[in-house]
């Protein structure tokens, strides 16, 4: 029987968008929140292991280190025109080098990204700690969505499963022990769900409220729920710039949050 939580934290995936969790979190930390259990989808799990294993400091490092230009070999100029350009015949220009990495790995390359995930994710101290981490990924083979807490997750296979709740499909396709997966956003965007009938609190930080979808529950009252005031910019502008922007505002709002809900010390 899974064990009872005083207090879970759930996290929404939305890539570079991600950056907000970072900043909210600090403020949740200084209001006085302790969580005991951590749940994520997509870079929502990459933020929760990290909450989880008490890194938030090198999780606000490695975002303000995070560049998709440096990370898969692009021109970051590009990128950005791709993003914000309006006039579709210049969007085809600025998209060319990104379609020849797509096309010369049929995707783009998972490697780097389980680099961080390696880098970063201590699996063994995290077994061994009093947290419990959770994620979601859709599993593609089986055509179904997979809720998996750490004990669900073969020994050794965390980073593979983190990779698993993050993979989109703009990704090259390689099986995760004999399945292939996508994203968990593509299951359930905001896992609630997940730790409702476990957890005696829980709070949510979205990233996309606009978009919010997750098996038909609503997120009720007994949700504390963090959302952004402002728009976090596009999914996979990674950017020192971009990440430092989005902390200060998931800072900024949770502590507007806290105050309106009279839970800031």
């Amino acid at each position: 029987m899974r064990k009872k939580m005083k207090r879970a934290l759930v996290l929404e995936g939305g890539g570079a968008k991600g950056a907000y969790q970072v900043g909210a979190y600090q403020a949740l930390r200084e209001a006085g929140f302790d969580f005991d259990a951590f749940i994520g989808v997509s870079i929502g799990s990459l933020n929760g292991v990290m909450f989880a294993q008490d890194r938030a400091d090198l999780c606000r490092e490695l975002w303000l280190s995070l560049d998709l230009s440096e990370i898969f070999g692009l021109d970051q100029e590009k990128l950005n025109r791709l993003y914000e350009e309006d006039d579709f015949m210049e969007k085809i220009s600025a998209g060319a080098d990104l379609m020849k990495v797509l096309m010369d790995h049929r995707g783009l390359p998972v490697e780097p990204m389980m680099e961080i995930f390696r880098k970063y994710v201590d699996e063994e101290a995290l077994r061994q700690s009093d947290k419990e981490f959770g994620l979601v990924t859709l599993n593609v083979s089986k055509k179904k969505g997979m809720e998996l807490f750490l004990e669900d997750i073969p020994q050794g296979k965390l980073t593979e499963f983190l990779m698993a709740s993050c993979y989109l499909p703009v990704f090259e396709m390689k099986p995760i022990m004999g399945d292939y997966y996508l994203d968990g956003g593509f299951y359930d965007r905001l896992p609630i769900a997940m730790v409702r009938d476990l957890a005696e609190e829980i709070v949510a930080i979205g990233l996309n409220p606009e978009k919010i979808r997750y098996m038909g529950t609503e997120i009720g009252d007994d949700v504390l729920f963090i959302q952004p005031s402002q728009n976090l910019g596009k999914s996979l502008a990674f950017s020192p710039v971009n990440a430092q922007r989005n902390m200060d505002l998931g800072y900024e709002d949770t502590r507007a949050f806290l105050q309106k809900e009279k839970a800031l010390k």
